[in-house]
């Protein structure tokens, strides 16, 4: 009966220690639950390729509290895995490293024991500060060639588990459709881009005190906007229509667009149809529909008495805002048939003096903030550092 007893307590001691670690389990296995969910809504909401990782790479954090966490981009021409978020000092070889060998097995891994492992290179491949005991680590995407390398190292204390591969390949699925749509749109806005510079040249060679100018607009309004701190997909979508915003230029007969005396009231009134007439152009490719309130608006004025639909303030939509101050910026800084181009100093006066009027001060005070930073690069300083310019740029 004694032994009997003794025999029960021994199980209620393994039963109640089962039920403990079988309550660890699910409370790991809850959190990390919890941050997959957490993980999917802050890739849903990233903007950019380049934000999507960044958030894949926080969320794997809260996953993961207290792991090293590493996203290598593979540089394959070069030989070596580029960590992005630079908690290593160097870039990992891919010929003989651990990481390397896995874009062979293009497969997760878990190596339980870092240190057995003769590939393995302390101090480059993990993060610092702590000793990493395991690691799981995925190439990705699983389709095509692989991209990236993302890795989790775990400590002594907290060893890698199976369940830590289910966990990061789960946490790729949430991932990968997403890098796919991203990388597509990528491609379609540099194809959309190459099309644009074809017929901004196609616009711009009309008048040729023009040539560059959409380039340069483009340019300088990506700058003013990067500088006044706005999203990538707003500053792409700007790009475009920094390209396009006078391809309705093409619509003006050249004897008014090249005529050297002043305009005739109905001669104004077609040129100032321009904006119109570049969106017409464009109104049936669907890509393009986000640039077309910056291009047909880009002539208001801040104070209301700019065309075509004499709106102000910040009625006038932000694309538009930052173009009007980047097309006349270069406006100022280019030689016209009538005058010689404005220094920069001087345009820059003309922008600070309108500002309020003609242009949103907020926008002006961006734009100067991206010129003194050397974002923007007028005709003043591209002809300087061109020797040929004079030969290039009619005077």
């Amino acid at each position: 009966m004694k032994k009997m007893k003794t025999t029960l307590k021994g199980i209620d001691k393994i039963t109640q220690k089962g039920n403990e670690i079988k309550n660890t389990e699910l409370h790991q296995d809850a959190r990390a639950l919890s941050g997959l969910v957490t993980l999917a809504s802050s890739l849903n909401a990233s903007h950019s390729e380049e934000i999507l990782l960044q958030n894949f790479t926080r969320g794997l954090k809260d996953i993961w509290p207290g792991a090293g966490i590493i996203l290598f981009e593979i540089d394959r021409d070069a030989g070596f895995l580029i960590p992005m978020d630079s908690v290593t000092s160097d870039p990992v070889p891919i010929l003989g490293s651990l990481i390397g060998s896995l874009l062979n097995e293009r497969e997760c891994k878990i190596v339980r024991h870092l240190d057995d492992h003769s590939g393995y290179i302390r101090g480059r491949e993990a993060p610092p500060g702590l000793k990493w005991s395991g690691m799981v680590a995925c190439p990705f995407p699983a389709t095509g060639k692989p991209t990236h390398v993302v890795a989790v190292y775990r400590t002594e204390s907290e060893p890698v588990v199976d369940y830590d591969k289910i966990l990061l390949k789960r946490a790729l699925t949430l991932l990968e459709p997403l890098l796919t749509r991203w990388r597509v749109q990528e491609r379609q806005l540099e194809a959309f881009l190459q099309i644009a510079r074809a017929m901004a040249t196609a616009a711009d060679s009309r008048d040729p005190y023009m040539i560059g100018h959409s380039e340069r607009v483009s340019e300088f309004a990506q700058a003013t906007a990067r500088t006044h701190g706005l999203f990538t997909g707003f500053i792409e979508r700007l790009s475009l229509a920094g390209l396009l915003h006078d391809l309705g230029r093409l619509g003006v007969p050249e004897s008014i667009l090249l005529k050297p005396d002043a305009l005739t009231p109905e001669e104004m009134r077609i040129v100032r149809a321009h904006p119109d007439l570049s969106v017409r152009f464009l109104e049936n490719v669907d890509y393009l529909q986000e640039t077309f309130s910056a291009i047909r608006h880009h002539h208001e004025r801040y104070d209301g008495d700019g065309y075509p639909d004499r709106i102000d303030g910040d009625d006038i939509p932000l694309g538009a805002r930052i173009l009007a101050v980047a097309d006349s910026f270069d406006a100022m800084t280019s030689p016209r048939p009538f005058r010689g181009p404005m220094s920069d100093k001087e345009a820059l006066h003309q922008l600070k003096m309108n500002k309020g009027t003609q242009f949103d001060p907020i926008i002006v005070e961006a734009f100067l903030r991206a010129h003194e930073e050397k974002l923007i690069l007028s005709q003043n300083v591209l002809r300087a550092e061109d020797p040929l310019a004079n030969l290039r740029t009619l005077k």
